[in-house]
């Protein structure tokens, strides 16, 4: 994924954890996409076989 698509990290941690609650993210790495108007369309991990496919359905 790093190689290929826009990648967001929050190095200093200031929204990290807020929004991982949120989400109720259990692990990590982590994997949020989302659409061009900024919706969230999937979270989960980034070995998911339907994080590819997701990802594939927005580069159509």
């Amino acid at each position: 994924l790093m190689g290929k698509y826009n990648l967001a990290v929050d190095q200093r941690k200031d929204g990290l954890s807020q929004f991982m609650q949120e989400h109720e993210v259990q692990g990590i790495p982590h994997c949020f996409i989302f659409n061009k108007e900024g919706t969230m369309i999937w979270q989960g991990h980034p070995m998911n076989a339907e994080c590819k496919q997701q990802l594939e359905k927005l580069n159509q």
